[in-house]
């Protein structure tokens, strides 16, 4: 997706106060329904034919055993008819065990059957109030996401926020200092100060062991939100700046990871082309009054379509300084003001 100016980025607290929602509390548990009990039936017996079965076969071996009788097989005759004689007491046992088992059940298929009656009831009774406990459930779910109740959470969040919020390190830049400025800063500053807003500038906060520059600063109680306003080259030599950089059709800014450090650091970002500052003034300044009633109401702030614009490639930033497109928008004696400023430093 193509980024559009202007470009906003919260920081991350206020992007999850944007965010959050009230806590949804378990539904209730629907109870079972009881299973009406399973009849096990009369006994099969099959185990009893089984058993019939093989003591006719040990009485049949036995009887052969005996008719051929040899001295030399008297040992394997004995071991043959206690071999039968032990299979078939097994085949009783467990014929005994499998009567046992299916008595049990139809004793276990008893007691249910007698209690089954006092389960479906109260089972009946359960149900009654479960579907009661729905009802009030969801009323409460409504509730909780109505979008007033909403609302006022994150307001509530948004005051707990502003009440206990670190402020970002915020530091005077030395009268040595050299800050990079565009043509419009100064010209964007003053009318900033004349709406109103509290603004500053020549700013700067550390990160390591060097600092970043905003280009503006304006702060609104709690709320402090760093102004960007983007040239699509340098005017000193013509250099892409502020482009969008792609990797395999996703697009990301080149200054990512100067918006990442402000966003961690408790500062709100809003980025305006340059181009935008000089031909919509008014609107800019809108935007900006705009996004501090939406942060200080805890509502997601948004863009008016009519103010975006496409966000340049390096490509088409390259085209634009062969054409010093930025002479087309930025005011002769601001433009001319600059470059007698760039002639003086050179010097």
């Amino acid at each position: 997706m193509i980024i559009k100016y202007p470009e906003i980025y919260c920081s991350n607290e206020i992007c999850e106060i944007l965010h959050s929602c009230p806590d949804i509390p378990e539904a209730p548990q629907a109870p079972i329904e009881p299973k009406s009990p399973i009849n096990p039936g009369e006994y099969s017996g099959n185990g009893q034919g089984i058993n019939i079965i093989m003591m006719i076969i040990s009485i049949i071996g036995i009887i052969y055993c005996f008719r051929s009788y040899d001295g030399d097989n008297m040992v394997t005759m004995i071991l043959c008819c206690i071999g039968l004689f032990f299979l078939s007491w097994v085949m009783i046992k467990l014929e005994e065990a499998s009567k046992e088992s299916h008595q049990n059940k139809v004793d276990k298929y008893e007691e249910e059957t007698r209690l089954y009656p006092k389960k479906l009831h109260q089972y009946q009774k359960d149900l009654e109030v479960y579907e009661q406990n729905l009802q009030e459930y969801n009323k409460l779910i409504a509730r909780l996401e109505s979008p007033d109740n909403v609302l006022s959470f994150r307001q509530q969040l948004f005051r707990k926020w502003e009440s206990s919020r670190e402020f970002p390190v915020i530091l005077d830049c030395e009268e040595d200092e050299t800050i990079k400025k565009g043509v419009s800063e100064d010209y964007f500053f003053n009318l900033l100060q004349i709406n109103g807003l509290n603004v500053y500038q020549n700013k700067k906060t550390p990160i390591g062991g060097k600092y970043y520059y905003p280009d503006i600063l304006v702060i609104h109680g709690s709320i402090i939100i760093d102004i960007e306003i983007d040239e699509p080259y340098s005017g000193n030599d013509g250099t892409p700046i502020h482009y969008l950089c792609e990797n395999y059709g996703i697009y990301s800014s080149s200054d990512e990871n100067r918006n990442n450090f402000f966003c961690r650091n408790g500062f709100e970002i809003i980025r305006f082309a340059e181009e935008q500052i000089f031909l919509h003034t008014n609107d800019c300044i809108s935007l900006i009054f705009q996004f501090i009633s939406s942060i200080s109401n805890s509502v997601e702030p948004c863009i008016p379509e009519e103010l975006l614009i496409d966000k340049w490639t390096k490509d088409i930033a390259h085209k634009w300084a062969y054409q010093r497109f930025r002479n087309t928008y930025v005011p002769y004696e601001i433009g001319r003001a600059s470059c007698r400023e760039r002639v003086s430093e050179a010097v």
